[in-house]
């Protein structure tokens, strides 16, 4: 793990303008920095040991939380999958007819062009669907 990634679980702050020969190393119960001298990059052998503690617990979590999140993914995808459906049907039923279709010409005018609460509407489903896909991944 790079030194700057490790000083990052004890360091407050960035550690880009500290000197590298001195712990940065916060102190909550001394509320200070350490100061001790730092054989590692920013952190003395103390801090050294705290902060692989500190990156090991965080990964260790981290790939807890991926794991739950890819089992809730897995879970909702049916239910996303129906509302993907749900909401692409409403679409193609507020989209305007196109052009292309000669029975167009012979709607009215009131039926071809949407309203603006339509419009809306369709806004809104347009960016839900873009949203489901992402989600559901198709």
């Amino acid at each position: 793990m790079p030194p700057e990634t490790l000083a990052s679980f004890v360091v407050l702050g960035r550690v880009d303008n500290r000197p590298t020969n001195v712990c940065a190393a916060w102190i909550d119960s001394a509320d200070r920095i350490c100061g001790k001298p730092a054989p590692e990059p920013w952190l003395c052998r103390r801090h050294v040991t705290v902060a692989t503690k500190r990156a090991e617990a965080y990964i260790i979590r981290e790939a807890d939380r991926q794991e739950r999140a890819k089992t809730r993914r897995i879970e909702r995808a049916p239910k996303l999958r129906a509302r993907l459906a749900t909401v692409e049907a409403r679409i193609r039923q507020l989209d305007p007819p196109s052009r292309d279709d000669g029975a167009v010409i012979n709607m009215p005018l009131a039926r071809r062009m949407p309203t603006d609460n339509q419009i809306a509407e369709l806004a809104q489903l347009v960016h839900e669907r873009d949203r489901l896909r992402a989600e559901v991944g198709s």
